[in-house]
């Protein structure tokens, strides 16, 4: 007797195999057939997601004090009692500031980017 057809089941991701559905064998069915080990991913999936959360919330800050800073800013190079030099720091002090939170919305980017990947390789580590 000759099967029907052959196939080759091929992971993308490598690891451990920590669950098979035999039931599924020489029969088509619905759920997962092979599990790949995704503990470590979903720990890392998870702590990225908690970073992110944290980022969000010190954006937050990070844009009411550049909107702060740069307020104070126009008030202050507008004193004629101030020196050119102490409004030069005044509107690094606001610059810094302005970089700094541009600077989170990159990492928040970056770990957004980083969360994608790892739910796709989270996805790989199961076969339906």
């Amino acid at each position: 007797m000759e099967p029907y057809r052959v196939y080759n089941v091929k992971a993308d991701i490598s690891g451990k195999v920590v669950e098979v559905n035999r039931s599924c064998e020489a029969r088509s069915c619905s759920g997962v057939v092979i599990k790949v080990d995704d503990y470590q991913n979903r720990v890392d999936l998870h702590n990225l997601e908690i970073q992110l959360k944290n980022l969000k919330t010190i954006l937050a800050s990070q844009k009411e004090i550049v909107a702060r800073k740069k307020e104070s800013y126009k008030i202050f190079k507008q004193l004629k009692t101030k020196s050119t030099e102490d409004k030069n720091l005044k509107f690094y002090d606001y610059q810094n500031s302005l970089i700094a939170m541009k600077q989170s919305e990159n990492s928040i980017a970056n770990l957004g980017a980083q969360i994608k990947k790892l739910k796709d390789i989270i996805s790989k580590k199961s076969i339906r």
